[in-house]
């Protein structure tokens, strides 16, 4: 009676040492998604030098000045001297490319320090519409051609 109670808990120690096992090694050749991922691109990124935009928190009266670092009709990377920003906070965007204005509403979804009085800002566009969204390409499009050029 003790064997096969022994046994059967052998069985059953050696069949879930062996799902463990199948679960980690399945584990590892699923690619994972870090939240922290150096590569969180979801649109081609135009790399932008010294071009200027405005930025106005929604909850500010407020305006204020910053650099476009890059841009994609997904997102903007700006750097700014203030450390007015907070993160999850909501703004407008207004800049020109190509001589045409854009206003876009953004979130601030990472900030970093890169110097001591300089701040670059991760922002996501949101509620932005298909035809703002395909003429922002547009010029994007343009102006990589003409960079390339």
């Amino acid at each position: 009676m003790y064997i096969l109670l022994f046994l059967s808990f052998v069985l059953v120690s050696i069949i879930v040492i062996m799902l463990v096992m199948l679960l980690k090694n399945n584990r590892k050749r699923q690619p994972q998604v870090q939240e922290n991922s150096i590569d969180r691109r979801q649109a081609y990124r135009l790399y932008v030098n010294n071009k200027m935009c405005n930025i106005q928190p929604l909850y500010s009266s407020t305006r204020g000045a910053a650099i476009i670092c890059d841009i994609s009709t997904t997102g903007i990377r700006i750097e700014t001297k203030s450390d007015s920003l907070t993160l999850k906070s909501l703004l407008l965007i207004y800049f020109t490319l190509e001589d045409e204005t854009f206003l876009l509403e953004g979130m601030v979804k990472r900030k970093q320090t890169v110097a001591s009085n300089r701040d670059q800002y991760g922002i996501k566009f949101i509620f932005l519409n298909p035809a703002m969204e395909e003429n922002l390409q547009k010029k994007l499009t343009s102006l990589s051609r003409k960079i390339a050029q």
